[in-house]
């Protein structure tokens, strides 16, 4: 944000006099000349002006001569910017002849290269192309008319071949999203509504006789998880983060490395028709629930409480409300169980969200085999990601919600499942995790043994050996992978499970994600002083965050 503010600064004072191009400034031209590598402004006059008084040059203004009413008048036709005075040029204004901008250029990480590309006209930009990975090749392309976005082609192997492509209505929300999967440059698949979103982070592995994609390897290690402001290129060189595009890149080995653990996002074949079932209808106070079925995948069912609120008079927001470890799985958040403090679910329906309340899988009415269930998971954590992604679509399927302001909440087992979910899945707007995790450092004194139960990543204690230092991925990165979506944590001081210093140290990582996105004020962390539990008042204060959030 300070370097945007910065560009904005310059823009302003530009209009400062000129000062007398000395040799010093005809030096400084020419480097920026062989950096930019341009040949439109070659043997132009130029002017010069310092902007913070140190005799050097800041911007560089090209003109040419044009006859305009009779009269030889200058026409500037190009400016060049040096935002943090090191005698680089961070930025490039290009103009016709009308004195209107046509192209920017922009280094936003003042490394000498340009990040981003921007072609406007008539006021207007009409599209945007970004480098990710500094090889002078688009990865993202975005195309605008009339100043809304229309179509975003990426490069999911960060090579400049576009192979994903997202549609967007005229209010600005993906319509359709498409695919090529073996390269040819023809889309191959399109997935119909936002519900095909999760694809972007799930098509990455080659068909099947096919040679294998830069996403089939291994993304490099980070020895400190803690060091998120960093992206490892494919040879373990770390660079700094300092664009929201850099950390795309570093938010994508997070997931890489997360489903080494938990194991692969199922691929879209899993997506069989909902075939919603109502098994039961109940009058409750200010909402009716229904008892129902959905289906996750070929051969399974999730059994859930679908809460609709009474006179509901426009689309609401909705919430997945996720359980607490154990037995009586969604009735907990019902308020059906001896404990108090953990109704999330039959609150907020009387609130007017819509609600999805499943079952954990071995919880409730839900039966499941983590040995031989469908789908052959590596992990019950995997498992419950998907039908937590299905049970997403299952909101978004229903004319009464507002597909913009679905959001999880959770508390223990639920709060890390919520933020599991949100990770792979980004239609999730906003995320309530209570008591749902702390660094792996700081749980029970590193030692993980309670993560690797089948319900949870065996691979934790089969392949890592409950070592926290073997893990390849931490809640550091996973907190700061929801970034610059809204988070609210209930992190008490006494909590046996999830000790208060690694969530504090958490927030202290991620915070600074959050503020290289422009969303430091959407993350939120309160420690009660109490133990594992998600007291009454952090419950109401997530109640409230969550009404006054916009889409």
């Amino acid at each position: 944000m300070r370097r945007i503010a910065l560009i904005f600064m310059v823009l302003i004072i530009c209009v400062a006099c000129p000062k007398k191009q000395d040799t010093a400034t005809q030096n400084m031209s020419t480097i920026a000349s062989e950096q930019t590598g341009r040949s439109d402004v070659d043997g132009l006059p130029s002017r010069t002006f310092d902007i913070n008084g140190d005799n050097k040059p800041d911007i560089w203004e090209y003109y040419k001569k044009v006859e305009k009413d009779g009269k030889q008048t200058d026409i500037v036709v190009r400016k060049e910017f040096d935002l943090n005075h090191d005698g680089k040029v961070d930025m490039v204004k290009v103009f016709n002849d009308k004195g209107e901008v046509t192209n920017e250029m922009v280094d936003f990480d003042f490394d000498g290269r340009f990040d981003t590309t921007n072609f406007i006209e008539k006021g207007q930009m009409v599209r945007q192309e970004m480098d990710l990975n500094w090889d002078s090749k688009p990865d993202i392309i975005k195309y605008f008319e009339k100043g809304k976005i229309v179509r975003k082609e990426l490069s999911t192997k960060i090579d400049g071949k576009m192979d994903y492509f997202e549609y967007y209505d005229d209010k600005g929300s993906i319509d359709r999203i498409g695919i090529d999967k073996n390269g040819d440059g023809d889309v191959d698949l399109v997935v119909a509504d936002r519900g095909g979103l999760y694809l972007l982070e799930n098509l990455h592995r080659a068909p099947p006789g096919t040679q294998p994609t830069a996403f089939d390897a291994p993304p490099p290690d980070y020895k400190d998880h803690a060091q998120l402001l960093v992206a490892a290129s494919a040879d373990g060189t770390l660079r700094d983060v300092t664009t929201p595009a850099a950390w795309a890149r570093r938010r994508w080995h997070v997931l890489q490395h997360a489903q080494r653990v938990m194991g692969p996002l199922p691929d879209p074949s899993r997506r069989v028709p909902l075939d919603v079932q109502v098994l039961e209808e109940t009058p409750c106070d200010g909402y009716v629930q229904q008892r129902i079925t959905y289906a996750a995948e070929p051969g399974d069912r999730v059994p859930a409480y679908l809460l609709v609120p009474e006179k509901l008079q426009a689309p609401a927001p909705a919430m997945l409300c996720l359980h607490p470890t154990g037995r009586e799985g969604k009735d907990i958040v019902m308020g059906r169980s001896a404990r108090p403090n953990r109704a999330y679910a039959h609150e907020l329906a009387q609130r007017g969200f819509v609600c999805l309340v499943p079952d954990y899988p071995s919880f409730g009415d839900y039966d499941y085999d983590f040995a031989n269930g469908p789908g052959g998971y590596a992990s019950g954590t995997m498992k419950a990601i998907w039908n937590n992604i299905r049970g997403v679509d299952l909101l978004e399927s229903l004319p009464y919600v507002d597909a913009r302001r679905i959001g999880a909440i959770g508390h223990s087992l639920g709060g890390h499942n919520a933020i599991f979910t949100a990770v792979f899945d980004q239609r999730i707007a906003a995320v309530v995790s209570s008591c749902g995790f702390t660094a792996f450092h700081h749980y029970y004194q590193g030692n993980l043994a309670g993560w690797t139960s089948p319900r949870y990543m065996p691979r934790i204690r089969e392949v890592y050996g409950n070592d926290p230092d073997r893990m390849p991925f931490d809640f550091y990165e996973l907190v700061a992978a929801l970034a610059p979506r809204r988070l609210f944590v209930c992190a008490p001081l006494h909590d046996g499970n999830f000790d208060v210093t690694g969530v504090r140290k958490v927030e202290a990582e991620a915070a600074r994600v959050y503020a290289l996105l422009g969303a430091r004020d959407r993350l939120r962390f309160e420690y009660p002083d109490a133990g594992h539990d998600f007291p009454d008042a952090q419950r109401r204060a997530a109640y409230a965050w969550l009404e006054t959030a916009g889409p």
